[in-house]
């Protein structure tokens, strides 16, 4: 719990203007006030990280020029997984795959081979084509 309000509070100190940066300000019941563990204010809980810690140049990840919401999601077409096996025929396969590829001749293809390092690790390629 600690953890996400802590995330929440670097959040809300590196956002200029952010509706909930008065819930972190500097309060006189914060030294005054009675608190147990059950009531302690957010502000005091997350004081310690911050003093400890320099969280005024945290920056965001950069997501590009195009904002997210307008990016179309990646179709991932993978039918062939669920009618063949790589022990059938070698020139069945390729027909196969040759003619499933042949329908998204105006589309980025990204293959792979679907398979893992021992330490989970995911290889892709990325060839782009001429059109």
């Amino acid at each position: 719990m600690l953890k996400s309000q802590i995330e929440y509070s670097v959040k809300v100190r590196c956002s200029d203007g952010h509706v909930s940066s008065s819930v972190f300000d500097e309060h006189w019941t914060h030294h005054y006030g009675t608190y147990n563990d059950r009531n302690l204010p957010i502000a005091i809980k997350v004081d310690e990280f911050h003093d400890t810690v320099e969280t005024n140049n945290v920056e965001a990840p950069k997501t590009g020029e195009i904002q997210p919401w307008l990016v179309v999601p990646l179709k991932t077409v993978d039918q062939l997984s669920n009618c063949i096996n790589k022990h059938e025929q070698p020139h069945a396969l390729l027909a196969l795959s040759n003619d499933l590829i042949d329908t998204y001749t105006n589309s980025v293809r990204l293959y792979t081979d679907a398979s893992k390092t021992d330490d989970n690790k995911v290889g892709v390629g990325c060839y782009p084509e001429p059109t």
